[in-house]
């Protein structure tokens, strides 16, 4: 998936995040030289992920599987649900604030897959469905792991709740999906 942001439209959107972040925590927050207050995709609906690291290690991660409201909006709002109400994690504080690294992920459309080895590993996130059941891995999260399609899918079926035996279930849906990933670190 690429959507053709400008390097200064990335930017942009790290700086949202991170002067959503700060705002919340009451903390003073400028970006000197941002050259832009909006982007092409601003009113686009489309799923996105905020994904916070501290010192290589995950801090926070939450967002939508697809859009909802327009892309700032809920780019602001993941913002906000990924550094203070991800239930893996305490809030985060004002002193972690500046050591947090900053990663968003922009979702295509998912596309139903029949055979469950039917992904590429680092290209594709996966979304399984049962039920009630569902579970999201973004496509770095199995490379980030070293984790092969069989160890992405167990991997997965626990993330829903579930145990790697129901990927024999016939009622399971299997959706794959691409990334966009903006990151602080490479732009």
């Amino acid at each position: 998936m690429d959507l053709n942001l400008s390097k200064d439209e990335k930017k942009f959107l790290i700086y949202i995040v991170r002067k959503t972040i700060a705002d919340k925590l009451k903390i003073d927050y400028e970006e000197k030289n941002l050259k832009l207050d909006h982007t092409s995709i601003d009113n686009k609906l489309l799923g996105n992920f905020v994904t916070l690291h501290i010192k290589n290690n995950l801090r926070g991660c939450i967002g939508y599987i697809k859009g909802i409201k327009p892309f700032i909006e809920q780019l602001k709002e993941v913002s906000i649900q990924s550094a203070f109400h991800d239930p893996r994690f305490p809030p985060l504080s004002k002193d972690e604030f500046n050591d947090i690294k900053i990663e968003i992920t922009i979702l295509s459309p998912f596309q139903e897959i029949k055979d469950l080895y039917d992904f590429i590993i680092g290209e594709d996130g996966l979304y399984l469905q049962y039920k009630f059941y569902s579970g999201l891995f973004l496509p770095q999260v199995a490379t980030e792991q070293g984790w092969n399609k069989q160890q992405f899918l167990e991997n997965l079926t626990y993330k829903a709740g579930l145990y790697p035996e129901i990927l024999k279930n016939k009622e399971i849906k299997l959706f794959k999906f691409k990334g966009y990933i903006i990151s602080e670190d490479n732009i």
